[in-house]
């Protein structure tokens, strides 16, 4: 049995290169496709969870409630699996932080969000944040599936209160595609595999 990780689908503010953090944005039409598909993926398994958890914010509920729209499973909010907060940085774009920041940017995001930004969360604090669900729902997923389903910078958090490994390499490879699922070995404790749709849209 097993913890499935998965980050929320595509909002617009993702497709564009902007910064969310707590900022409630829906998944847009790419999104819900991705929410659909892992469903699918998950039926196809057979995998049946025994309840699933997720961030308060719009974008992570509307993933799980598509996810499990062919289940009875129950959704429960959790208050400790919003993304971490941005301070300043909050709703600004990628490429204007690096035309004003720099290497001070690169080296944020490389080594894994670990200092925090004006005004923000360190990967630290979200580790401490969602450290005591984490562990709590891990050892109900020795018995039973569990799906979570929350943010990016959450959910690399996530593994790391799992793991305790907060390496930058660690970090960075605990990120994840809107469309990806990490399964993590409850049991065993460590990373099993990652599940993944990579639904692109048409285009024109």
């Amino acid at each position: 049995m097993a913890l499935f990780i998965a980050r929320h689908g595509q909002t617009d503010w993702n497709a564009s290169g902007r910064y969310q953090a707590r900022t409630d944005v829906p998944i847009n039409a790419t999104g819900q496709k991705q929410a659909a598909l892992l469903r699918d993926l998950f039926a196809g398994q057979k995998l049946q969870f025994q309840s699933a958890h997720c961030s308060p914010l719009s974008r992570a509920r509307e993933t799980a409630s598509i996810m499990l729209s062919d289940s009875s499973t129950p959704l429960l909010i959790e208050q400790d699996l919003l993304e971490m907060d941005l301070g300043e940085w909050e709703g600004r774009y990628a490429e204007d932080l690096i035309a004003e920041f720099g290497d001070d940017y690169h080296s944020w995001r490389n080594d894994g969000y670990i200092k925090a930004v004006p005004g923000g969360e360190s990967m630290l604090d979200v580790i401490e944040r969602v450290k005591a669900t984490v562990h709590a729902l891990a050892e109900r997923a020795k018995d039973a599936d569990i799906l979570i389903v929350a943010h990016q910078a959450t959910n690399m958090g996530i593994k790391a209160a799992l793991s305790g490994d907060t390496q930058p390499e660690t970090l960075r490879w605990y990120r994840q595609s809107n469309d990806e699922v990490d399964v993590w070995d409850s049991v065993e404790n460590r990373f099993l595999d990652r599940l993944s749709v990579k639904f692109e849209p048409d285009t024109p």
